[in-house]
């Protein structure tokens, strides 16, 4: 009786320490949420001094719309200065519009945005904010008529453009009374990322009833569909990013981000239902790249489980501290770690190309580095599948 008390003890102790770590954690992430909703500025007035025509003032008028008019003479109207706002890919852009007398965009500004600093910043550097320039109250902003998206940072571009309409055609109908065109709301996009997500899973369902060598082989034709058309193709793995943007509540439309509701809630709900990861185990891009290096160098070694160990709490950390800062700072990719779209769209800073060379040289011989170190879908994984077990062990003991 006395052995079993004591191999019971140390259980019971590490049971108890780690259900401490998991409440402490989450409450300290609940508590940087509220931290970060009071201090975000929900004011522009500090924001739009660079869009104030030279030689003009201005005042508030209503419903953030600033009347600007010449100096020394306030009945002489320059224009008009308000916001609009759009979702981006990371969450919502604010723009700031200065537009004249005739609901012409003379000049624009981005006030805020939570994109990726690299999409950002190809967008800005193509001098997109130009192409939305001098349109009017009445156009459409129709991407490929009104204006071209950057290629590469679609998502940013349409961002920008829907909220530069937004903004123009408040002032258009609040300061001008004019009469904008309506608005065609956009149409479901159910286009091939998304058929591909349907028929990846239909395909793995069919691979999970069949024998060893067949599962081996329609596996690989997954990984390898998920890896060019999901990974090179489109660039939507699954990252941190865009759990980020679902948890700050940054949901972005669903008729034009179906992809992404059918992507997160189904990878998650799998696992709070079954525990199963089927997007990690059979169509995820990068680790189907990893399996690929792999064939080349072996990849046959495996991490000792007391390194192992040390790595996933490593990895778990990295994850925790991301989730704070994204929550604190009510941007989604703050904190930014991630090598998808570096070894995918060849986008991100030298020490993001140099962490995916170092693991895309050692998948070549250990298997799936990235995923056993680093990855923070493997975490958030492992932490959904542990809120999984306390609420199936709750619902046992309430039995």
């Amino acid at each position: 009786m006395e052995k079993i008390e004591r191999t019971r003890d140390p259980i019971q102790k590490k049971k108890l320490l780690s259900t401490t770590i998991f409440l402490l954690a989450f409450i300290s992430l609940i508590l940087s949420m509220f931290l970060g909703m009071r201090r975000e500025n929900g004011n522009i007035e500090d924001k739009i001094q660079s869009l104030i025509p030279p030689g003009s003032k201005y005042r508030v008028v209503e419903n953030n719309i600033f009347e600007c008019f010449e100096a020394g003479n306030e009945k002489k109207i320059t224009g008009y200065i308000t916001n609009g706002e759009a979702d981006g890919f990371a969450g919502p852009m604010e723009i700031g519009v200065l537009a004249d007398t005739k609901g012409n965009i003379k000049d624009l500004a981005v006030l805020s945005n939570k994109e990726t600093l690299p999409y950002y910043e190809k967008v800005i550097d193509k001098n997109f904010l130009h192409q939305i320039k001098n349109k009017t109250y009445a156009d459409q902003f129709e991407n490929g008529k009104d204006y071209d998206a950057v290629s590469g940072a679609t998502y940013t571009s349409k961002g920008i453009a829907e909220a530069a309409r937004k903004g123009v055609q408040k002032i258009a109908v609040e300061q001008l009374d004019l009469e904008v065109p309506l608005h065609v709301p956009p149409k479901i996009k159910f286009g091939i990322p998304e058929i591909t997500l349907v028929l990846l899973y239909l395909i793995v369902l069919i691979g999970l009833q069949t024998g060893t060598r067949i599962k081996k082989a329609i596996r690989w034709i997954t990984m390898l569909a998920g890896m060019f058309i999901l990974g090179f193709w489109f660039t939507v793995p699954l990252s941190i990013n865009k759990v980020n943007q679902f948890l700050l509540g940054y949901w972005p439309d669903w008729h034009i981000n179906l992809y992404w509701y059918m992507l997160i809630f189904s990878v998650f709900g799998i696992i709070l239902i079954n525990k199963k990861r089927l997007y990690c185990n059979w169509f995820c891009p990068f680790g189907a790249a990893q399996d690929c290096m792999a064939l080349i160098g072996g990849g046959k070694i495996r991490i000792p489980k007391k390194l192992s160990r040390i790595f996933i709490i490593i990895q778990r950390t990295l994850v925790w501290l991301v989730l704070l800062y994204a929550l604190y700072y009510r941007t989604p990719s703050f904190l930014n770690y991630e090598i998808f779209s570096t070894f995918f769209a060849l986008t991100g800073t030298s020490l993001m190309f140099g962490l995916m060379a170092i693991f895309i040289i050692a998948s070549m011989f250990i298997k799936r580095p990235w995923c056993k170190i680093l990855c923070p879908i493997e975490a958030i994984s492992d932490f959904t599948s542990d809120i999984r077990d306390r609420i199936v062990n709750l619902s046992f003991h309430k039995k």
